[in-house]
Protein backbone atom coordinates (compact mmCIF):
# COMPACT_ATOMS: atom_id res chain seq x y z
CA UNK A 1 0.00 0.00 0.00
CA UNK A 2 2.70 2.50 0.99
CA UNK A 3 4.78 1.51 -2.01
CA UNK A 4 1.80 2.11 -4.29
CA UNK A 5 1.21 5.59 -2.85
CA UNK A 6 4.91 6.42 -3.16
CA UNK A 7 4.89 5.36 -6.82
CA UNK A 8 1.77 7.42 -7.48
CA UNK A 9 3.40 10.48 -5.96
CA UNK A 10 6.52 9.99 -8.02
CA UNK A 11 4.51 9.50 -11.19
CA UNK A 12 2.24 12.51 -10.58
CA UNK A 13 3.01 15.41 -12.88
CA UNK A 14 4.90 18.15 -11.11
CA UNK A 15 3.91 21.76 -11.53
CA UNK A 16 6.08 23.65 -13.98
CA UNK A 17 8.23 25.99 -11.87
CA UNK A 18 8.36 28.48 -14.75
CA UNK A 19 4.61 29.10 -14.93
CA UNK A 20 4.12 31.52 -12.04
CA UNK A 21 7.29 33.60 -12.55
CA UNK A 22 6.75 33.73 -16.32
CA UNK A 23 3.11 34.78 -15.86
CA UNK A 24 4.09 37.43 -13.28
CA UNK A 25 6.74 38.82 -15.63
CA UNK A 26 4.30 38.94 -18.55
CA UNK A 27 1.63 40.54 -16.35
CA UNK A 28 4.06 43.26 -15.29
CA UNK A 29 5.01 43.97 -18.90
CA UNK A 30 1.36 43.90 -20.00
CA UNK A 31 0.50 46.43 -17.28
CA UNK A 32 3.24 48.72 -18.53
CA UNK A 33 1.85 48.54 -22.06
CA UNK A 34 -1.60 49.62 -20.90
CA UNK A 35 -0.36 52.35 -18.58
CA UNK A 36 2.09 53.82 -21.06
CA UNK A 37 -0.38 53.81 -23.92
CA UNK A 38 -2.67 56.02 -21.84
CA UNK A 39 0.25 58.44 -21.30
CA UNK A 40 1.46 58.05 -24.91
CA UNK A 41 4.99 57.40 -23.66
CA UNK A 42 7.66 57.27 -26.37
CA UNK A 43 8.84 53.84 -27.44
CA UNK A 44 12.35 54.56 -26.11
CA UNK A 45 11.03 55.57 -22.68
CA UNK A 46 8.73 52.53 -22.63
CA UNK A 47 11.66 50.24 -23.47
CA UNK A 48 13.75 51.64 -20.63
CA UNK A 49 10.84 51.35 -18.22
CA UNK A 50 10.33 47.66 -19.01
CA UNK A 51 13.73 46.81 -17.55
CA UNK A 52 13.43 48.96 -14.44
CA UNK A 53 9.76 48.50 -13.50
CA UNK A 54 9.70 44.73 -13.99
CA UNK A 55 13.17 43.96 -12.60
CA UNK A 56 11.84 41.95 -9.65
CA UNK A 57 9.66 39.77 -11.88
CA UNK A 58 12.50 39.38 -14.38
CA UNK A 59 14.84 38.19 -11.63
CA UNK A 60 12.26 35.65 -10.41
CA UNK A 61 11.79 34.42 -13.99
CA UNK A 62 15.57 34.08 -14.44
CA UNK A 63 15.84 32.22 -11.13
CA UNK A 64 13.14 29.78 -12.25
CA UNK A 65 14.91 29.21 -15.56
CA UNK A 66 18.13 28.50 -13.63
CA UNK A 67 16.28 25.94 -11.53
CA UNK A 68 14.76 24.21 -14.56
CA UNK A 69 18.07 24.24 -16.46
CA UNK A 70 20.05 22.90 -13.48
CA UNK A 71 21.68 20.11 -15.51
CA UNK A 72 23.18 22.52 -18.03
CA UNK A 73 26.45 24.43 -17.84
CA UNK A 74 26.39 27.87 -16.20
CA UNK A 75 27.07 29.47 -19.59
CA UNK A 76 24.17 27.63 -21.24
CA UNK A 77 21.83 28.49 -18.35
CA UNK A 78 22.73 32.18 -18.66
CA UNK A 79 22.28 32.08 -22.44
CA UNK A 80 18.88 30.39 -22.10
CA UNK A 81 17.70 32.90 -19.49
CA UNK A 82 18.99 35.85 -21.53
CA UNK A 83 17.22 34.58 -24.65
CA UNK A 84 13.91 33.91 -22.90
CA UNK A 85 13.91 37.33 -21.21
CA UNK A 86 14.89 39.04 -24.47
CA UNK A 87 12.03 37.26 -26.26
CA UNK A 88 9.57 38.79 -23.79
CA UNK A 89 11.15 42.23 -24.02
CA UNK A 90 11.09 42.10 -27.82
CA UNK A 91 7.48 40.89 -27.88
CA UNK A 92 6.22 43.62 -25.57
CA UNK A 93 8.36 46.28 -27.28
CA UNK A 94 6.85 45.32 -30.64
CA UNK A 95 3.34 45.16 -29.19
CA UNK A 96 3.70 48.60 -27.63
CA UNK A 97 5.17 50.07 -30.82
CA UNK A 98 2.32 48.63 -32.89
CA UNK A 99 -0.38 49.87 -30.51
CA UNK A 100 1.19 53.32 -30.34
CA UNK A 101 1.60 53.58 -34.12
CA UNK A 102 -1.96 52.43 -34.83
CA UNK A 103 -3.68 54.31 -32.02
CA UNK A 104 -5.01 51.00 -30.70
CA UNK A 105 -5.13 49.80 -27.16
CA UNK A 106 -5.17 46.32 -25.63
CA UNK A 107 -8.52 44.86 -24.73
Amino acid sequence: MIATIALMLLAAPQADPLVKPRDAYAACLRGLVKGNLEKKTSVNDFTAEMKSKCATQETAFRDAITLVDAGMSAKDIKTDADEQVQDYLDKFHDTYSDYLANGDSPA
